[in-house]
Order: structure tokens, then C-alpha cells, then sequence
């Protein structure tokens, strides 16, 4: 006869299978689009109105060209502006809503992909897990 599992004990496997699989889709997202950055949200207005603060994005590697939304590295934070120049192997980049390019040129090995969908409202999740240091 098998032993009945306890609620508390049903919740527990049910979350780690979540967390599990959340997991590997994310990993499995991040191969698929060959980058390690393959969802974000939006945390800053620097897009407005094109994205807004609490969009969740969806970014993969592409062919760069002057009118994308890219993700790019910045001394360790990460930046989504739109590609407005290229400079030989670098692009510069500006965001919509910002009154001057960003301090500098990024060369493409910096790029960490563009962002191919942008979902409304579904970053908020992500922001508040951010912002309470998760």
C-alpha cells in the first residue's frame, strides 16, 4: 500500500517542479536564442514609449543593424538602448527617450542579442523579485 503524502508535502514537490522547470525553459530559451540574457524586464523609461518600465522582453542573437533594439553590457549593467551608428565593428546606441547617445561606442562581442518581442506588463514579476534582492 502507498503512503498518502501530506498537503504540505504535495505543495513542496509541486514548487520544486516549477522552480525545475522554469528553470530549463529559461536555459533552454538561452541556447535556443544563443544568448544568456534571453528574457528581461524593463527597468528604466530611457525607451519610452516604445517600451515602458515592467515590459517583459525577449532577446536573442542576430545580425546588428542600425535601428535595433539590442542589449549591450556596460561595466556590469545592462543597458537596452536602440542602435542609431555604426562605426566599423562598433555600434552607438541611444535610448528613445534620452536627449544624447550613450558615453560610448560597444563593440559587437558586448552585444547579448535584440530584442525580438516585448510583452506588456509581464516584467512586473520579474522587477519586484529584483527589487526585493532575489
Amino acid at each position: 500500500m502507498r503512503k498518502k503524502l501530506k498537503p504540505w508535502q504535495k505543495e513542496t514537490i509541486q514548487i520544486v517542479v516549477v522552480v525545475v522547470v522554469a528553470f530549463g525553459f529559461y536555459q533552454g530559451l538561452a541556447i535556443a536564442l544563443q544568448t544568456p540574457l534571453p528574457i528581461l524586464s524593463v527597468v528604466s523609461d530611457s525607451m519610452d514609449p516604445t517600451l515602458q518600465i515592467g515590459d517583459l522582453i525577449i532577446a536573442g542573437k542576430a545580425d546588428y543593424q542600425v535601428g535595433d533594439i539590442a542589449i549591450y553590457d556596460l561595466r556590469g549593467i545592462t543597458i537596452v538602448h536602440r542602435i542609431t551608428e555604426k562605426r566599423g565593428d562598433s555600434f552607438i546606441f541611444k535610448g528613445d527617450n534620452n536627449p544624447v547617445a550613450d558615453p560610448e561606442t560597444v563593440p559587437v562581442e558586448r552585444i547579448r542579442g535584440k530584442v525580438h518581442l516585448a510583452v506588456p506588463l509581464l516584467g512586473y514579476p520579474r522587477l519586484f523579485l529584483h527589487w526585493v534582492g532575489i
